[in-house]
């Protein structure tokens, strides 16, 4: 058996929803299925004749799901049997984590006596390494959608939808396994994985876009962990699911199912998560029957296990059904699920990763990245476009950043300034052409036979005796200076300044 390893570089965001639901409040997985691998080889189905039923359907050949990963190490989903004290958090100096099938009865009466609660952990991802761990962070990104109308050329009534979304430049490792049966196919596989390819959902929109890279091939050990006993853990590493002898879906299955005939497995002691959902087939364009599983991070307790009836290999190959897609992977008394007397895990939890890519980049005063304009592109209209769309979002963000620090930092001093004056300063900026012309609107002084001749709003009338009070007038006529000197667009700033103020002292 050969077990390669593959590095999959999200190029943008992609949408992997968890469920088929399309209303209510539908949330991403927080890894890449194995069944988009397998998909993104099988476009190429034909190609591989005769043994196309070798590649996808024999379970010779095992497309892993993929999981965020740091400097080429992949991560663990957390197990379901951490128990940690309610209110406290992963990643803290000294952070009880307690095994819920090895805590004692006494921990847990002090816990009780203490009114203090023990809470499962459900989710997150870290990377182990001689008894530490590091947690991984997985943010998610959520943006609203509107479906299109082809006929009116806008947006279609009423069909407004989310996407919840993994995060652009992060980094997942997965395995292909593939067996000797198979041996000839290598090459095959790796050419149709290797290079941009699109996962997940609205692909043909901006998600989905990916690039994945081979990185090296591991060896498989094939033998029963030293650590097996009568009494072990078995951690799902991926989904796993089973058919009962009535050919039904089960969420119970028998300790053969898993590998161990003649165990019993102990179902007050394990800590199962499930998952149902319907697979979407492209191929055929229609979604598969639903799939009933126990989802990975679930840990089952086999007792009266039988050491010589146990077999590495098919432990390898994976159990259950559908383990072409990654599912059926498990770990037998893994690291992490190792305690003291105490029912205390061993391993130490260190302080969250970086999710996104450590990459330099350079940011400006506002704390914006800087993106200089490839000069390569410079003839391309659709580059142009783009890229002047880009400086005119960026120029927004920063001016509503700096309007967002005035209003902080002076709002008391203009507190009595009635929103009609900002209202008449707003007026002014919204027909001034540029920061001279927005100046003698609102500050000119010039005087002429002795009589008020100005032009300035702020600086003759009933508005000048306001304005001279406390500096107000010399604090905004710095500010919009200095708005100027930075190069941005002094009558907007001026007009959504005015906008803001109008309203917080409403």
């Amino acid at each position: 058996m050969r077990k390669l390893i593959f590095r999959c570089t999200f190029l943008t965001d992609v949408v992997l929803n968890a469920t088929a639901a399309t209303e209510g409040n539908n949330t991403s997985l927080d890894y890449v299925p194995g069944a988009n691998f397998l998909g993104i080889v099988a476009r190429k189905y034909n190609e591989f004749k005769e043994d196309a039923y070798i590649v996808f359907h024999s379970g010779l050949v095992r497309f892993g799901d993929a999981h965020i990963s740091n400097n080429e190490q992949r991560s663990y989903k957390m197990p379901a049997s951490y128990f940690v004290e309610k209110g406290l958090k992963l990643g803290g100096d000294d952070i009880a984590i307690f095994i819920n099938d090895k805590i004692s009865e006494k921990t847990k009466d002090e816990y009780r006596s203490a009114g203090r609660q023990l809470k499962q952990q459900r989710s997150g991802y870290f990377i182990e390494n001689d008894n530490k761990a590091t947690l991984q962070k997985i943010s998610k990104d959520f943006a609203l959608k509107s479906a299109y109308d082809r006929v009116t050329r806008k947006s279609k009534e009423g069909q407004i939808f989310g996407y919840e979304s993994l995060p652009a430049q992060t980094e997942w490792i997965f395995a292909v396994e593939i067996e000797e049966e198979a041996d000839h196919l290598v090459e095959a596989i790796k050419q149709g994985l290797q290079g941009n390819q699109r996962v997940g959902r609205s692909k043909t929109a901006q998600y989905g876009l990916v690039k994945i890279e081979f990185l090296k091939e591991e060896g498989l050990a094939e033998k029963i962990p030293d650590s097996v006993t009568n009494s072990i853990s078995i951690y799902a590493d991926s989904c796993l699911a089973f058919i009962n002898v009535a050919g039904q879906p089960t969420l119970t299955p028998s300790a053969e199912d898993l590998g161990f005939p003649g165990a019993k497995i102990n179902w007050e002691k394990s800590q199962v998560i499930t998952r149902v959902f319907a697979p979407w087939n492209q191929k055929r364009y229609v979604r598969e029957a639903d799939r009933i599983c126990i989802d990975k991070g679930s840990v089952l307790i086999l007792e009266s296990v039988d050491i010589d009836q146990i077999n590495p290999k098919l432990l390898q190959k994976g159990i259950g059904c559908f383990t072409n897609e990654g599912y059926g992977k498990v770990l037998i008394n893994p690291g992490f699920l190792e305690t003291d007397t105490d029912g205390r895990a061993k391993i130490k939890f260190e302080m969250a990763g970086q999710d996104r890519s450590d990459a330099t980049v350079q940011t400006d005063e506002y704390g914006f990245v800087i993106l200089e304009k490839n000069n390569n592109f410079s003839d391309d209209p659709v580059y142009n476009f783009l890229f002047e769309s880009y400086e005119a979002g960026l120029n927004e963000q920063k001016i509503l950043k700096k309007v967002g620090v005035f209003v902080s930092n002076h709002a008391s001093k203009y507190k009595n300034i009635k929103p009609s004056q900002w209202g008449g300063i707003r007026e002014r900026a919204t027909r001034a052409k540029d920061y001279a012309d927005l100046v003698k609107l609102l500050f000119h002084e010039d005087r002429v036979d002795g009589r008020d001749n100005s032009q300035g709003y702020l600086t003759h009338g009933i508005s000048k005796d306001d304005w001279s009070e406390r500096k107000r007038l010399d604090t905004l006529k710095k500010e919009i200076e200095a708005v100027y000197k930075s190069g941005l667009d002094v009558p907007v700033f001026t007009a959504l300044l005015a906008a803001a103020m109008a309203k917080k002292n409403k």
